[in-house]
């Protein structure tokens, strides 16, 4: 079995019930550098078979790095037992019927192109710019292909074959830290001398230290910064599972006034604006639709997977992880019309967020009040000039409360990649909020 419809197909001959079969399978190549120096060099080649079984209406659901014809018996006859031990309500009556969306290759031929020698040079490049700055500099380099294969009980093909390049810069010196990070699909959008310079710049300007109070502050928030509060509004409010768990802000249905007016968030998959990601097809085999979570401050709408558009009684929106739930991987949040050197520039007395870590969306998910630290370069801002770095700090806010009070968006747009899963990718302007609620602090480089 050398290929993945060769996996696909030996699989589907096994199955005595509707099965579905997925396989997964990626190239990267990864530089990892610390301390100022390379430290890994590797090439990693993996693959994943996912196996969908319908019996009795109840879905087992296996997944396997075993690709051995004896496995792959063995996860057939898993999936089976997993189905057939389920209890209560059916999830579905028939596994769903494909899209017939065929084969689409996405690959960008310079990314393809760019040799580990290249990347390796490349990267040794920046060590040295940070270095001549008094930095060590951390952070890694990674590139690849990527292909998804799909053959469904009723004997629909499928697939989908891209790149993939991720990039970060942690700059660090005895006192601060800075941070830049992107994510593409193509070569020409993944800039590492820019990337390094501005977690140079970062470290450089957070090195001059300040203290400050616990309060309310008014706030730049940089595109990761922003990227994490939406990836955890994707887990407690746009999903169909979302609501049915009461989690979710948009229960109410469409068109009530949750943010401000200038706060637009939707998930698109096929990359309208060139950035980030692009997915062809989900776990089910359904081309996902693009879906409005908030339309110009107003509630809209939520994914839905084939099991929950069946509970529903609606059409799934090709959001399916491919085991039973719903999954977002392509989040946008619609610009503005401003530079980040305007937002900043209008911060009377504030903090410009490189971005959050240790965030926690669980606090009152209905309201969207989360907590979480910052982290790497970021500065406090007077009367428009950044004036130096200051200890970690805490905020707690309910995110709707402070996208209601959203004073600006850039109108340029970065994609960075998701936290929590591979394949997905935000694109996410910079936005200025008004006072933001910092409620603790506490010692050490931030």
């Amino acid at each position: 079995m050398r290929t993945d419809q060769d996996i696909a197909k030996h699989v589907a001959k096994l199955a005595q019930y509707p099965t579905d079969v997925s396989v997964q399978h990626s190239r990267m190549h990864h530089l990892r550098y610390g301390g100022g120096e390379v430290v890994l060099d590797q090439m990693v080649e993996h693959r994943t078979v996912t196996i969908r079984t319908l019996v009795d209406g109840h879905l087992g659901i296996v997944h396997s790095e075993r690709l051995d014809p004896q496995n792959l018996e063995h996860c057939v006859e898993r999936a089976v037992a997993l189905a057939e031990a389920k209890r209560g309500p059916r999830e579905l009556d028939e596994l769903p019927d494909p899209d017939e969306l065929g084969h689409q290759d996405r690959r960008d031929q310079a990314l393809l192109e760019w040799t580990d020698h290249g990347k390796h040079a490349a990267v040794v490049d920046q060590l040295k710019r940070a270095r001549a700055a008094d930095l060590l500099l951390a952070g890694s380099v990674s590139s690849g292909s990527t292909r998804r294969t799909l053959l469904s009980s009723r004997g629909a093909v499928m697939s989908e074959e891209g790149t993939v390049a991720k990039a970060q810069f942690i700059s660090q010196s005895p006192l601060a830290s800075g941070y830049s990070h992107s994510i593409s699909a193509d070569l020409k959008h993944l800039d590492l001398p820019s990337l390094c310079g501005s977690s140079i710049e970062k470290a450089k300007l957070a090195s001059r230290r300040v203290d400050l109070d616990v309060g309310r502050y008014d706030v730049v928030l940089e595109p990761h910064a922003v990227a994490e509060l939406l990836e955890w509004m994707s887990g407690i409010a746009f999903t169909a599972q979302s609501v049915e768990d009461g989690t979710s802000f948009l229960s109410g249905g469409p068109g009530a006034q949750v943010t401000g007016s200038n706060i637009t968030v939707y998930d698109d998959a096929s990359r309208p604006l060139g950035l980030g990601l692009s997915t062809l097809f989900d776990g089910e085999g359904q081309q996902p639709q693009r879906v409005t979570f908030i339309d110009q401050g107003r509630s809209g709408d939520v994914v839905y997977s084939a099991a929950s558009a069946a509970r529903k009684g609606c059409t799934s929106t090709g959001h399916s992880d491919g085991s039973g739930g719903e999954q977002i991987n392509h989040i946008h949040m619609a610009g503005g019309t401003q530079t980040l050197d305007e937002l900043v520039g209008g911060l009377k007395r504030g903090i410009w967020v490189n971005r959050f870590h240790y965030v926690n969306g669980l606090l009152d998910p209905p309201k969207a009040t989360m907590t979480g630290l910052t982290r790497d370069g970021c500065l406090y801002v007077e009367d428009g000039q950044p004036v130096g770095g200051f200890s970690t700090m805490r905020f707690t806010e309910s995110i709707l409360e402070a996208f209601s009070r959203c004073d600006g968006l850039t109108e340029l747009l970065t994609a960075v990649s998701s936290g929590w899963r591979d394949g997905g990718a935000f694109v996410v302007p910079s936005i200025l909020l008004r006072d933001f609620h910092f409620t603790s602090k506490q010692g050490g480089v931030s």
